[in-house]
């Protein structure tokens, strides 16, 4: 049994995870990790920006294939990942993390597009 396939956050950081249902699964258990700014936590060793996970904690569990988290803090960066639960309380192996809100810079439709013309004329 796997749950995988996480979602992506709301821009309020409102956390909404969806994953890939698997079919014996009863409800799923959410977990998450807040990360600290080095600056909190007083730790000069580490470089730039860098940012400390806490302990995996578990934050809720759902029977609907999303979890919105309305616990989140803005300032603060958080990993999730999802089990999945079954009829025998058996817990699947911990889905794939994700971070929120995330690292990446936004991605535009303009920026896709001119991204494919570009394979497209190179014929890949």
């Amino acid at each position: 049994m796997r749950a995988e396939g996480l979602g992506r956050p709301y821009r309020t950081w409102r956390i909404l995870k969806s994953v890939l249902l698997p079919p014996q699964a009863m409800q799923f258990q959410i977990l998450r990790a807040t990360h600290f700014p080095k600056r909190e936590l007083g730790v000069r060793e580490l470089p730039g920006e860098a940012w400390v996970a806490g302990p995996y904690t578990p934050i809720g569990t759902t029977t609907q294939p999303f979890y919105r988290d309305s616990t989140v803090v803005d300032g603060y960066r958080y990993t999730y990942y999802v089990q999945a639960e079954g009829k025998r309380g058996q817990l699947s192996e911990p889905s794939n993390l994700v971070m929120a809100p995330s690292f990446a810079p936004p991605v535009t439709f303009h920026q896709v597009r001119a991204m494919v013309r570009d394979l497209v004329q190179r014929q890949r």
